[in-house]
């Protein structure tokens, strides 16, 4: 059974209770650096992680940041830089929903 439980980018919360951490679209977040961190503590304690859209991208930033050694990795959402390992999208994604898949199974 899934219990979700809404925690705003805004907010910095113990998450080593959680089962599972799932970052959502919806980005650019209001704090991308809380939902950075949030990224780190589901690395860093083995929680397991979903990122969808900017969840993904924003998983990328923290992979960037503290595994590759790109301090200043950035996402051009947030304003273009010179260390922008994230581009612009192309297209908006605002809007468009789809339905997801589940299929219980092994985990391998």
């Amino acid at each position: 059974m899934l219990d979700p439980y809404w925690i705003p980018s805004t907010h910095a919360h113990d998450l080593d209770g959680f089962d599972g951490i799932w970052v959502v679209p919806g980005s650019p977040y209001e704090d991308a650096e809380n939902v950075i961190a949030t990224v780190t503590t589901a690395r860093e304690l083995q929680i397991p992680f979903l990122g969808t859209c900017g969840g993904f991208q924003h998983a990328i930033l923290e992979l960037a940041r503290n595994l590759a050694g790109i301090e200043q990795a950035h996402h051009a959402e947030y304003g273009v830089t010179d260390t922008d390992v994230i581009v612009a999208l192309e297209c908006s994604l605002v809007g468009h929903d789809g339905p997801i898949h589940y299929t219980p199974g092994p985990s391998r």
